[in-house]
C-alpha cells in the first residue's frame, strides 16, 4: 500500500501549481486522494477503489494537471474515458470552472457531442468506448501526444462487449502514443489486479478500507415507506428498481402517497428527460427519484438522504454500487428494502453477502464479437490492408488462440465482408461503406423500440417497445411516470399526449448481453 500524505504542506509542495484550484475550499484532501496523488505524479499505472463521494475524480486529475502545466505539455494529453455519454456531461460540468483557473481546457467528444477542433486540440477529452473508435480510425495523428489515460467506472464495462473493445483500442492506442500512464476508477471491484491487468501493465492497487456504517429497515409496502420519509424527513430519496417497467409502476404509487415531486430515470428516456431529472434532484430541496441502474454511479444527483430497494439487487455488487449514492453528508448510509415473502429471503442473503465480505462480481468472459468489430475498425482506418500477423499480435492479449482468430478472419472472408489477394486483408466495399457511415465504431445493439413524441410540447420523450396488436389510437401506456394516450402512429414514432386519469402499461425493448457484431462470427462461436 502506498503511504498519504502527512499534511497539508506536504499536499502544496507536491502540487505547487493545482493544490488551491483543486483542494483549497476544501482545506485537505481525502484519505484517497493524499495516497494517489504521488502515484499519479510518479506516472505509474493503478486502479483506485474508493467509495462515492471520496473525491477520485480529484485525485487523478489534479496530478495530471501538474504535469501538464510542469512540463509545459501541448496537445491532447489526457483521455477520460466514461461509460455513458450521461456521465461524461457530468464530469465536464464538474470540472470545467476548475481547470479554468488554471487555464487548462476540456471538452467531450461523443454522439452527442461530436465536435472537436483538431486544429486546436484541448489537453483534455472526456469520451466513450465507441467514440474513442472513431478517434483512432478517424483523427490519429491528434492522439500522439497522450500522456495518460482514465477509465472511470470501470466496473461499468469490465467483462462486456464495451470493456473488450476497450481493451483492444488500449492496444491500438499504443502503437500511435508510445506509452502513457493508465488509470481505472471505481467504488468496488473484485480481484482488483485480475481487473486492472486487462487493461494496463503492472498496475497499482489504491484503496481506502473505511466503511460507512450503513442503518437499514424492510418496509412491506409503499405507504408504510411514505410514512417512514415523513417521519425520518428525508428529503431526497433514491428508488432502485430491476426494470424499467417497475420504475414507472413505483413512480406511480409514490405519487399516490407522497406530496412531493416524483421523478423517473431509467435509458428508454431521452437524454434531455433525464438531464431535466438530474438537474432537479440536484435543485430541489425535497424529491423522490425512481430509477434503474442509470444512476447507480457517476452522475452527480447531489445530496441523497435515503435509498430505497424496490427489489433485491441481483448481487452484493449490485447492492454496493446503489447504497453508495446514500449519506455523502451524513457519513451513513440510510437503507430502506421494500420487501415480501416472496423476495425477503433474496435481500436477505445479498445483505448478508455484503456484510461478510463476500461480494460477488460477475465473472470475466471474453465476448469474441468485438474481434470481429475491431477487425472492421482497423481495416476501415488501413485501406491498403494488412496482414493476419497484425491481427494475432492486436489480440494476443485478448484471445491466445491463433486458431481461433484464423477462424474468424475465414468466415468473414467466406462470407464477403473481407477481401484478400494473397498478400492482405482488406473491407470488402459494402463494410467501408459502413465504416462511412460511422457504425462499425460501436458494438452497442440496435434497440427495437418506438419513439414516444408529446404533441404538445414535440420533445421525444424516451422508448418503448408496444406490439402491432396494441397499437389503437385508444390505447394507454405510461413513460417517465406519466399516463399517456395515444393519438398516432407513423412508422416507429408514437404521438401521443400526457393524461391525468386512466392506466396503462409500458414495455421496453430488450437488454442485449453480447455485441451487435456477434452476428458475423462463425455459428459455433456465437455460443
Amino acid at each position: 500500500m502506498t503511504s498519504s500524505l502527512r499534511n497539508f504542506q506536504d499536499e502544496k509542495k507536491l502540487l505547487k501549481r493545482t493544490w488551491n484550484a483543486f483542494f483549497l475550499r476544501y482545506g485537505r484532501m481525502t484519505e484517497i486522494q493524499s495516497i494517489t496523488v504521488p502515484v499519479v505524479l510518479k506516472g505509474r499505472n493503478a486502479i483506485i477503489i474508493s467509495g462515492t463521494a471520496t473525491g477520485k475524480t480529484e485525485a487523478i486529475i489534479a496530478p495530471l494537471c501538474e504535469r501538464i502545466l510542469r512540463k509545459r505539455l501541448t496537445g491532447l494529453s489526457v483521455l477520460y474515458i466514461t461509460p455513458t455519454r450521461a456521465l461524461a456531461n457530468d464530469l465536464k460540468e464538474r470540472l470545467s470552472d476548475t481547470l479554468a483557473q488554471l487555464e487548462i481546457t476540456i471538452q467531450i467528444k461523443t454522439g452527442d457531442s461530436p465536435y472537436i477542433n483538431w486544429g486546436k486540440l484541448p489537453d483534455i477529452i472526456i469520451t466513450t468506448p465507441e467514440s474513442l473508435d472513431s478517434m483512432i480510425c478517424r483523427h490519429p495523428d491528434a492522439l500522439a501526444s497522450l500522456k495518460a489515460l482514465i477509465i472511470d467506472e470501470v466496473h461499468v464495462i469490465d467483462g462486456t462487449y464495451r470493456g473488450d473493445q476497450l481493451r483492444i483500442l488500449i492496444a491500438r492506442l499504443k502503437e500511435l502514443s508510445g506509452d502513457f500512464s493508465t488509470y481505472a476508477v471505481s467504488a468496488t471491484v473484485d480481484c482488483p489486479l485480475a481487473v486492472a491487468g486487462r487493461y494496463m501493465i503492472n498496475p497499482e492497487v489504491i484503496t481506502t478500507g473505511k466503511d460507512r456504517e450503513i442503518i437499514s429497515d424492510y418496509c412491506s409496502s409503499v405507504p408504510e415507506l411514505c410514512l417512514r420519509i415523513k417521519d425520518e424527513k428525508l428529503k431526497k430519496v433514491l428508488v432502485f428498481c430491476n426494470s424499467r417497467r417497475k420504475t414507472e409502476y413505483i413512480a406511480g404509487e409514490f405519487r399516490k402517497f407522497l406530496n412531493r415531486e416524483v421523478f423517473v430515470h431509467h435509458g428508454s428516456l431521452k437524454k434531455s428527460v433525464r438531464n431535466e431529472t438530474e438537474n432537479c434532484l440536484r435543485n430541489l430541496k425535497e424529491a423522490v427519484c425512481i430509477s434503474t441502474s442509470t444512476l447507480e454511479t457517476g452522475i452527480d444527483v447531489g445530496d441523497i438522504d435515503a435509498v430505497i430497494l424496490a427489489d433485491p439487487p441481483k448481487d452484493s455488487f449490485t447492492l454496493v454500487q446503489r447504497i453508495g449514492r446514500s449519506g455523502r453528508r451524513s457519513g451513513k448510509i440510510r437503507m430502506f428494502m421494500l420487501a415480501d415473502r416472496m423476495n425477503r429471503q433474496k435481500f436477505e442473503e445479498v445483505v448478508c453477502d455484503y456484510e461478510n465480505g463476500s461480494v460477488r462480481f460477475p465473472d470475466y468472459r471474453r465476448d469474441d464479437s468485438v474481434m470481429v468489430q475491431q477487425i472492421f475498425s482497423v481495416l476501415f482506418s488501413n485501406p491498403k490492408g494488412l496482414n493476419r500477423e497484425y491481427f494475432y499480435d492486436l489480440f494476443r492479449d485478448f484471445c491466445d488462440s491463433r486458431k481461433t482468430v484464423d477462424l474468424i478472419i475465414d468466415h468473414l472472408t467466406d462470407t464477403g465482408c473481407l477481401n484478400t489477394n494473397g498478400f492482405g486483408l482488406f473491407l470488402s466495399e459494402d463494410m467501408m461503406n459502413l465504416g462511412d457511415s460511422g457504425k462499425i465504431h460501436s458494438n452497442i445493439p440496435d434497440s427495437a423500440g418506438m419513439i414516444v413524441i408529446d404533441v404538445r410540447t414535440e420533445r421525444e420523450v424516451g422508448e418503448i417497445y408496444i406490439s402491432a396488436d396494441n397499437l389503437s389510437v385508444s390505447g394507454n401506456f405510461i413513460l417517465a411516470g406519466k399516463i399517456w394516450e395515444i393519438v398516432r402512429t407513423e412508422k416507429f414514432r408514437i404521438f401521443a399526449k400526457a393524461v391525468k386519469k386512466g392506466y396503462g402499461e409500458a414495455g421496453f425493448p430488450l437488454i442485449v448481453n453480447y455485441g451487435s457484431f456477434r452476428k458475423f462470427l462463425p455459428e459455433f462461436l456465437r455460443e
